[in-house]
């Protein structure tokens, strides 16, 4: 099944990071980033596919002319960022559901192109004055750049009602906890895996109920008479008991998802 695209915008400082790193550890919700596309160069032990794309100015550009990238922006001169098209296209068909934490207007653009298959989700601060007092108690901005924060979340803030939902972080717990729920809701979530474990010298087979009440047997290897499993049979037994319950990996509240274990003695 084909993922879904969740866009993200804030004015800085809004808590917008924090919210988003909570959301991206829920196994459930299946999240991921998009790896963009950049003209710097790499730093450290960055690497080309993993953090960025990393592309030559002139690179970049050749691809902002074929029309590659959803979104991209000059921080300032030859320093591109970007959204390549391609990357987002192969993660959602991949069946990932994608986060894009973009400035306000790239964000929307986004949205428009892809309709209902995205969520976009502005993360708001209470009020102005209370996003002055979280930036200087930062205490890693100068007055005048926290100004110029403060002159362009008002204008960010008057984008908030394009988004499909604004959540308000006035208190963090509640704010997290309504994002959770946008998000569960708009991607749906799986149930955990059902996960069989198999005792090879007690069991034959495996029945359960689905939930049109019709049962499903899956038969097992047996080994008469008990005993201690040869270690060349260890090897292989997983793979076994994977190869038989296979065809009852279709359960509807198992949504296609088998995980099995075996006891070896």
């Amino acid at each position: 099944m084909e993922g879904s695209l969740i866009i993200f915008g804030a004015p800085s400082g809004s808590g917008k990071s924090t919210i988003i790193n909570y959301l991206m550890a829920q196994p459930e919700l299946n999240l991921t980033f998009s790896v963009s596309a950049t003209s710097r160069p790499p730093r450290g032990t960055e690497q080309h596919g993993v953090e960025y794309f990393f592309l030559t100015p002139d690179e970049f550009r050749a691809h902002i002319e074929a029309g590659d990238f959803l979104e991209y922006e000059e921080v300032y001169h030859d320093r591109y960022y970007g959204t390549l098209r391609s990357q987002v296209e192969a993660q959602l068909a991949a069946g990932q559901n994608v986060v894009l934490d973009l400035d306000v207007n790239g964000g929307l653009r986004i949205k428009e192109m892809y309709g209902d298959r995205a969520l976009s989700m502005f993360i708001q601060p209470p009020s102005i004055e209370a996003l002055r007092k979280r930036l200087e108690g930062r205490g890693t901005d100068a007055p005048e750049v926290i100004d110029e924060r403060i002159a362009r979340a008002e204008y960010e803030l008057s984008m908030a009602p394009r988004y499909d939902c604004v959540v308000v972080n006035d208190d963090l717990e509640t704010a997290k906890a309504e994002a959770l729920k946008a998000v569960r809701d708009f991607v749906g979530t799986l149930p955990p895996p059902l996960i069989v474990f198999v005792d090879p010298f007690r069991l034959k087979s495996y029945e359960t109920r689905s939930h049109s009440k019709s049962k499903t047997s899956c038969s097992l290897p047996n080994r008469e008479g008990g005993g201690r499993v040869p270690e060349s049979s260890k090897r292989s037994l997983n793979w076994h008991l994977r190869r038989q319950l296979q065809p009852c990996s279709s359960w509807p509240h198992t949504t296609g998802r088998v995980a099995v274990g075996a006891w070896l003695r």
